[in-house]
């Protein structure tokens, strides 16, 4: 089934935040929602209004905007409230430029794409601003960790996208610091609330066993590892990034940083339009920038391709 990015992310956060109650003993924690949608209700005119990216600009309508989904309380002592919000990142820097911009302006040569991931730049403003102990819920199909958490005001920004300005806001001015706002911006592609995003650095946020441990909450480990598994199986998002060889080199890079469930391409041979993968073989059209794909060799082989897989007949 084919979906756009923000069909997929939103696919990817309800099937998270369905097994929420399954993954924490009911009895030691409670999970209730909040956010937007609970605070206006059926209020038409806050939901028209809320809309204008000029909102942003103003503390009590960010409040409201970007309240985070969920309250999480701990019932066991010592008892602790926090705030709770699941974030996904699918969609992995493809552009090499950007990776050397990203580790030029953050000092570190180590930076690999597995690290970069992206969050909703006002979201996480409004959470380290507005309401203290926020946790994020990270997902991300291309980090070894999958899934993972952190509380907001610990996660690592690495660059805050601007209009026109590649690198960002200068981090010394950043809003994240002087207690201000973001310059007034929508990204037009986007849905949703078409707020900017900022990249964050994935290492900084702890595995999901770890991080509610040090709270003394406990998982279930049977039901972490099934939305791992279902993370895992998600698609990468590789936006209008078309160049089938970028994004080869791209998932052979996340493969080789721990994402071992990730496939790349091995080229048959030579003058071979075939491409492998462990599942199933696929093979270029004419344009060189789709896949057309099918199940099997022989499939290929009757739609008139004449070379056969060299990579799968070795293998077979």
């Amino acid at each position: 089934m084919s979906m756009d990015g923000f069909e997929q992310r939103l696919q990817l956060t309800d099937m998270i935040e369905n097994r929420l109650s399954d993954l924490f003993d009911e009895n030691s924690v409670s999970i209730q929602r909040f956010g937007c949608e609970v605070i206006v209700g059926q209020n038409s005119d806050i939901q028209e209004y809320i809309k204008e990216p000029e909102v942003n600009q103003q503390a009590s309508a960010m409040i409201v905007k970007f309240a985070p989904d969920f309250i999480l309380l701990k019932k066991d002592a010592p008892k602790q409230l926090y705030f709770l919000d699941v974030k996904h990142s699918i969609s992995p820097i493809w552009a090499d430029s950007r990776m050397e911009m990203l580790r030029t302006k953050n000092d570190d040569v180590t930076l690999t794409r597995a690290r970069v991931g992206v969050v909703a730049r006002e979201a996480l403003l409004s959470y380290r601003r507005y309401y203290p102990n926020t946790i994020i819920l990270m997902a991300s199909p291309y980090n070894p960790k999958v899934l993972m958490a952190q509380f907001a005001d610990k996660v690592r920004c690495l660059c805050c996208y601007k209009e026109n300005d590649k690198e960002g806001y200068d981090c010394n001015n950043c809003p994240f610091q002087n207690g201000g706002f973001f310059d007034i911006e929508r990204a037009t592609n986007a849905n949703g609330s078409q707020t900017p995003m900022t990249n964050v650095d994935m290492d900084s946020f702890e595995s999901m066993e770890e991080f509610f441990g040090n709270l003394e909450i406990k998982v279930d480990e049977e039901v972490l590892e099934q939305i791992r598994e279902g993370v895992r199986c998600e698609k990468i998002e590789f936006g209008n990034q078309q160049d089938i060889r970028v994004q080869n080199k791209v998932r052979r890079e996340l493969h080789e940083s721990g994402c071992n469930w990730i496939d790349y391409q091995v080229y048959s041979k030579e003058g071979n339009d075939f491409f492998h993968y462990e599942i199933e073989c696929f093979i270029l059209n004419d344009d060189k920038k789709h896949l057309q794909i099918f199940e099997s060799e022989l499939g290929a082989r009757r739609a008139g391709k004449k070379h056969k897989c060299k990579y799968c007949c070795d293998k077979s």
